[in-house]
């Protein structure tokens, strides 16, 4: 039986709100000090602005420090548990999640991931006059329920997206009697944990969207601001083809460990398998029942989610899973791999 890493994306954003539990990390962790650096070095940025981009100084840094904040979160976490000797057999994860899962499994150089999304990987738009949205923080469905809505800035298809709180017993394609050449489903993220509603991430045109919100119930959809754009945009074409003729040029290893395909159920062993799930990511929609699925078939008996970076009681997976989100849930998920009889961590 073995232990995944899950990696996550940003769903909603809130302007004043820091990478939740990087901070501390970075306090407690001269492994985070060090990789941070590198990292800050990547972006153009200090390292202050990647813990909390909102402090960043001026539109452009903060803009860099938005697209690649949770990236650095989760490739940092990565490395302060593999020095207390947790090491995952398996990693999988959705939108830049997916991304950072390839890299973490050695498929792609971390300066090269850093560079892709610093370059509009996924459509997002290069960073001249935009603002990117990487690093929300939401850990709940009451926090998603709770955010505040955020008015897009119109930029076009594809480049903004809403989480749609959708009782089951409507039809997940009701959105599309509204503008079904504006507004596609970019994700289910399953349901609530009462069973009542099955969530979705839809991504769209700025303007649909903002729409949809006012036909829908009160607080049934939570507009995410700030995005130039997202992966998994089903109307992302053109950004898709953009995508696929960079990553051509990028060289691929095969991941060790496998990762777990977002799109259908698969495990990726080859360097040409990730490579298309980093460009194949851009416009299609994520399957996450696919993505645990495919974990499950790899004996999966503990994941740790890696960072703030996926919401908390809404995805249900057939095994336990623990947020590290903060330096104390590292103790948790020794408890946890323990508990579990997943393995004995072994430092180093």
């Amino acid at each position: 039986m073995s232990l995944a890493f899950l990696c996550g994306t940003e769903l909603l954003d809130d302007e004043t709100r820091e990478i939740r539990g990087a901070g501390g990390f970075h306090e407690q962790s001269p492994v985070m000090r060090y990789q941070y650096a590198k990292f800050a070095s990547w972006a153009g940025v200090g390292v202050s602005a990647l813990l909390d981009p909102a402090t960043a100084d001026g539109h452009r840094d903060r803009a860099r420090a938005e697209r690649v904040a949770l990236t650095a979160a989760m490739l940092g976490i990565h490395d302060v548990l593999g020095v207390h000797g947790i090491r995952p057999a398996v990693l999988g994860g959705f939108g830049t999640g997916a991304l950072a899962a390839g890299c973490l499994a050695g498929a792609l150089p971390r300066e090269e991931l850093f560079a892709l999304l610093l370059d509009g990987m996924g459509g997002m738009g290069g960073l001249e006059g935009t603002a990117g949205a990487e690093g929300a923080d939401v850990t709940d469905v009451a926090d998603v329920r709770d955010a505040p809505d955020v008015r897009q800035d119109g930029r076009g298809p594809g480049q903004a997206r809403a989480v749609v709180f959708l009782p089951r017993d409507r039809d997940p394609e009701w959105y599309a009697a509204l503008d079904p050449r504006r507004v596609r489903v970019g994700a289910s993220l399953g349901t609530e944990p009462d069973g009542t509603c099955r969530v979705l991430l839809l991504t769209g045109d700025a303007e649909a969207l903002t729409a949809l919100a006012g036909e829908a119930p009160e607080g049934a959809v939570r507009l995410s601001g700030g995005h130039p754009a997202v992966l998994h945009s089903p109307l992302a074409l053109t950004e898709h083809e953009r995508a696929v003729q960079r990553l051509r040029r990028l060289e691929f290893r095969d991941p060790e460990p496998p990762v777990c395909s977002c799109l259908e159920p698969g495990t990726l062993t080859g360097a040409g398998e990730v490579r298309d799930l980093f460009g194949r990511c851009v416009a299609e929609p994520a399957d996450i029942g696919a993505l645990v699925s495919g974990l499950a078939e790899q004996g999966t008996r503990l994941a740790l989610v890696l960072g703030p970076s996926l919401p908390r009681h809404v995805i249900d997976f057939p095994f336990p899973v623990v947020h590290v989100d903060a330096p104390e849930r590292v103790a948790d998920a020794i408890a946890s791999l323990l508990e579990y009889g997943v393995g004995v961590p072994t430092p180093g």
